[in-house]
């Protein structure tokens, strides 16, 4: 698919809408069928709108901020210093890297090809995909339906039946932060064939300090028998919007484990729908997500259970300073085919300062009998005679509060089986602690 020579298509106030004509006719080389579901899929905006707060999914996140922009699509990836990168990557991974929303070779590192693996840019490997989705343009959600009418470009993974990839896949989405305010409308698909086990990470950062507008929307699908590990970073500026769509389905006995870490973004928001459509499948859905300042950060997930003898964890904390504000919102949903669900969701949060908010709203909707599900939340702040032992053990007041706040949100990291990856996270925490939180103490 050709890419734009110039790129007319700008996001205008808070409909999005009037410069979608000129982004299709900047399209000339585009099939049919794909012309055909963007307008679909704008339709469907069209008729949704920018979600507000009169919205019972919305009451606690306002987007009035985003909508005050003017947002342009970039033509062509910026020319970047691959040491700028060198903090987002992963030694020894299979790396995909995007900038500003498009994909691009020279900074990419896919590895030698392997048998069973199809790996490389959504636009270019699988451009047919986008009628073959997690759900239909008449279906999305208002801005999984404005990604469907303006994605450009984002990642194409595919793992054959029983294929192994030893090495993580990285997929890396760079945005400049430059004075001009860019939108980035990715567009993800992973596919995991029966009997398949690969590790993914997707990490979301910023170079600038500028505003931008990240807008990805993910479909994995993950077969009979699969093992998928996935793994989420948002790194974003302080100035970021970043609204993410994730569609995941699991099949027969397929293992799903992922975890969403958010140290970054001024609004973020992720709306994650998983289906356990398989016997004796299992989804294991972690979070935590770290907002100091003004930041806000809101987690939307909802789980189905669609087929008997399947289970699903949730567990997503958030540790919270300044005037920080915060949403968790988790339905499990168990249909009355789904006998012998073992269902367990938890939100815990931590709170650094007297000003941060937490709205939690944990929620279990079940049609089935012979089932375990169990829910629950807490907002709290850093236990005061726990504190006192330390200080009495020799530690000063800032290595007290580091200990707790780590060991808070430590266990999440426990079963990560990338060590590098694992190191990353931790440092990522130590490093929000001592600057944002203003907790100082020793590094891990």
């Amino acid at each position: 698919m050709p890419r734009e020579s110039a790129m007319p298509a700008a996001i205008e106030k808070n409909v999005f809408v009037p410069d979608f004509e000129p982004f299709i006719a900047a399209r000339p080389g585009e099939a049919e069928a794909v012309l055909a579901s963007r307008r679909a899929a704008m339709g469907r905006f069209v008729q949704l709108g920018v979600p507000h707060r009169r919205l019972e999914n919305w009451r606690h996140t306002d987007l009035s901020a985003l909508t005050k922009n003017r947002f342009t699509l970039a033509a062509e990836p910026v020319s970047i210093d691959p040491v700028q990168l060198v903090p987002y990557t992963f030694s020894g991974a299979r790396e995909l890297v995007f900038v500003d929303g498009l994909f691009s070779a020279e900074l990419s590192n896919p590895g030698k090809a392997q048998s069973g693996l199809l790996l490389g840019s959504y636009a270019e490997c699988l451009p047919e995909d986008a009628l073959r989705w997690a759900v239909a343009p008449e279906a999305a959600e208002a801005l999984e339906a404005l990604n469907g009418a303006y994605w450009q470009d984002g990642a194409c993974v595919d793992l054959a039946a029983d294929a192994r990839v030893e090495e993580p896949i990285h997929l890396l989405f760079i945005a400049t932060g430059a004075d001009l305010p860019l939108a980035q409308f990715v567009r993800n698909r992973i596919t995991a064939g029966p009997g398949s086990r690969a590790t993914i990470i997707e990490t979301y950062a910023s170079l600038g300090a500028g505003v931008h507008f990240t807008c990805p929307v993910g479909a994995v699908d993950v077969g009979a028998d699969a093992d998928l590990d996935h793994y989420r970073l948002g790194q974003e500026n302080a100035a970021a919007f970043h609204l993410a769509t994730s569609r995941v389905r699991l099949g027969r006995d397929a293992r799903f484990k992922s975890l969403a870490f958010v140290a970054g973004g001024g609004l973020v928001r992720h709306d994650l729908f998983a289906e356990l459509a398989g016997p004796g499948s299992e989804a294991t859905l972690h979070g935590l997500y770290l907002a100091g300042g003004t930041r806000h950060v809101d987690h939307h997930l909802w789980v189905r259970h669609s087929a008997p003898h399947a289970a699903s964890r949730q567990i997503y904390k958030g540790i919270l300073a300044g005037r920080a504000r915060a949403v968790f919102n988790g339905n499990v949903f168990v249909a009355s085919e789904a006998a012998k669900t073992d269902a367990k969701q938890t939100n815990r949060n931590l709170l650094l300062s007297d000003a941060a908010l937490v709205h939690s709203n944990p929620q279990l909707e079940i049609y089935a009998g012979d089932v375990r599900c169990t829910h629950g939340s807490t907002v709290g702040q850093l236990d005061e005679e726990a504190l006192f032992y330390l200080r009495s053990r020799g530690l000063d007041e800032a290595q007290a509060k580091n200990l707790l706040t780590r060991a808070f949100a430590g266990d999440l990291f426990e079963d990560i089986r990338l060590a590098a990856l694992r190191d990353r996270l931790e440092t990522l925490l130590y490093t929000w602690l001592s600057f944002e939180a203003g907790i100082a103490g020793t590094q891990p």
